[in-house]
């Protein structure tokens, strides 16, 4: 038994030609995993899917070049997956930056939020023209926390989710800015 076993998993010897595994590249240098996590409301029902990939954060907040490829792999992802991966809402981090991406524009209407991360460079005026086309589009905008970025104060206004790292901040600033973004949207 043990013999068979060995022959099954053993694996062939090499043969004359066949580059060795160290000089081929290992897929997974060019795999992303997707991650799905659950999303609860306040009632702790679920509310939907937080997408991201494995190497990247749920914040969104790569240098700007890198960010700006994962999200691109991730809506790439998302839009040739054939499963019905938004029948509830999919929150989908994104760097402003990316909102220029061609993936954008082929992301299904329905049931998505992208939850935006301000680049560094990011013009208020422009992310906001670009806010306002995917709400033509019935594409819902989240907003994360950014308070010191110069476009926040008029981008957050466009906003139809704020986001908030629970882990990052205080509990008063997690209450203050909930606050905040329950009178504004009154």
């Amino acid at each position: 038994m043990f013999n068979s076993l060995k022959k099954l998993f053993g694996g062939k010897p090499e043969q004359a030609g066949t580059p060795s595994p160290k000089e081929t590249p290992s897929k997974a240098a060019f795999t992303q995993f997707l991650r799905r996590e659950a999303v609860f409301d306040r009632n702790n029902r679920l509310s939907g899917h937080l997408f991201t990939l494995q190497e990247s954060t749920a914040l969104a907040d790569a240098d700007d070049v890198r960010q700006r490829s994962l999200d691109e792999i991730l809506l790439d992802t998302l839009n040739t997956s054939s499963d019905a991966w938004n029948t509830s809402h999919a929150f989908i981090p994104l760097s402003s930056a990316s909102l220029d991406l061609a993936a954008v524009d082929r992301l299904k209407t329905s049931n998505i939020v992208l939850l935006l991360q301000l680049a560094a460079d990011a013009e208020a005026d422009i992310v906001c023209e670009a806010i306002d086309r995917l709400h033509e589009r019935g594409i819902q905008i989240g907003i994360f926390r950014q308070p010191k970025h110069p476009a926040f104060a008029k981008v957050i206004h466009k906003a139809d989710y704020a986001a908030i790292d629970i882990g990052a901040n205080e509990a008063n600033t997690v209450r203050d800015f909930s606050a905040a973004v329950r009178a504004s949207s009154a």
